[in-house]
């Protein structure tokens, strides 16, 4: 078995090896374009869910038409009652986590204070 001179047999290294096809360029920049538009718009998501809890944002409108698209009357109402009966859910539980959180730090500064 041949050895390349780090020590490797040479079909393992050539499995590792990335071959450019100059074919794919456009799909480069897809995935290129992609990403950079994830990055940019990862910060919107912080934002736009520190809003109050009863409150439509643009990402759960957005959401809704995609659970609802091709559906008509009350299973399209149903659905969205439901959509926003988990969000005010999972926004109260984040909520109500966040509270125990800082009751939890201020019985420590609390303790700290009195020396227990």
């Amino acid at each position: 078995m041949e050895v390349d001179e780090a020590g490797f047999p040479i079909i393992i290294r050539r499995s590792f090896t990335i071959q450019t096809n100059e074919g794919n360029q456009p799909m480069r920049k897809f995935v290129m374009t992609f990403f950079i538009f994830v990055l940019m718009f990862g910060g919107l998501s912080m934002t736009v869910y520190a809003a109050d809890c009863g409150k439509e944002t643009m990402v759960d409108q957005v959401g809704d038409w995609f659970g609802t698209f091709g559906k008509k009357g009350m299973e399209k109402n149903q659905i969205l009652a439901r959509r926003k009966a988990d969000r005010l859910l999972a926004c109260a539980q984040q909520k109500a986590r966040k509270a125990v959180k800082e009751a939890q730090k201020s019985r420590e500064d609390m303790k700290k204070r009195l020396g227990l």
